[in-house]
């Protein structure tokens, strides 16, 4: 359900997929705004569930989806995600040849509580997913940085011994020939397979982290190589290579 308009998502028919699959077509194809006097919108606007009765001369339904389905009566529930109804479950009695009792559609409004908790949970995964890329890309960053400050720091009394600057430079100058320098570990192994060209899904695949992850450290070395894109990337590193 998308900004007041109900859409069918899934049917399903005990032993009957195809009158399901049609079922849902219908509902995919005319979608149902939430007007005034319709049992759905009273549905969303009250937030609990309810049974609908003498559906094939009731006003208030979803014509086409009532026509098709044959349906006497049935019970609906909001589905919740947070404080906003996100969907609407629906079932019926069809197949048993009676109407939907109260407990029928308590269970109903339990399978549709179950749903909110499941998508509460995947939503705290995403957002902890989010987090955790975001530390990673601090820790990665710090990690960089302590590396150069490492690659680049010198004792000045042991430069004036050795008669100023020329030990610096050569060290300047061997962390321009290779990139390698300028990336973490995983970043190296993650360039190589853009190397070999891999996907971002195939190299999350062979290093066992997510695509999110990938896409995040495929960011940080185009952005500390100063490269435009991948094929950028990678050229640099081969021309580095070959100049080490």
């Amino acid at each position: 359900m998308i900004d007041g308009v109900w859409t069918s998502e899934a049917v399903f028919v005990i032993d009957d997929p195809k009158w399901a699959d049609e079922i849902n077509r219908i509902g995919q194809e005319m979608p149902q705004p939430l007007i005034p006097g319709l049992h759905e919108t009273e549905i969303v606007r009250r937030r609990e569930a309810m049974i609908v009765i003498d559906v094939q001369r009731n006003s208030g339904v979803h014509r086409p989806i009532a026509d098709e389905s044959r349906s006497e009566s049935y019970a609906a529930a909001p589905i919740m995600s947070g404080n906003q109804v996100v969907g609407l479950l629906h079932g019926d009695c069809y197949m048993q040849g009676r109407d939907p009792s109260g407990a029928d559609c308590e269970a109903l409004a339990a399978y549709a509580k179950g749903l909110q908790l499941a998508l509460s949970r995947a939503r705290a995964a995403e957002q902890l997913h989010m987090v955790g890329s975001q530390l990673r890309s601090i820790a990665n960053d710090c990690q960089d940085g302590g590396a150069s400050l490492h690659e680049f720091s010198f004792d000045r009394a042991s430069l004036v011994a050795e008669a100023g600057f020329p030990r610096a430079a050569r060290v300047t100058k061997q962390a321009l020939r290779s990139v390698r320098y300028l990336l973490t570990a995983r970043e190296i192994q993650i360039i190589e397979l853009m190397a070999k060209g891999l996907s971002n899904s195939r190299i999350a695949e062979q290093l066992v982290i997510s695509e999110g992850t990938v896409k995040q450290h495929v960011k940080h070395i185009l952005r500390k190589l100063g490269a435009g894109n991948r094929v950028e990337a990678v050229s640099m590193l081969y021309q580095s290579d070959g100049a080490s």
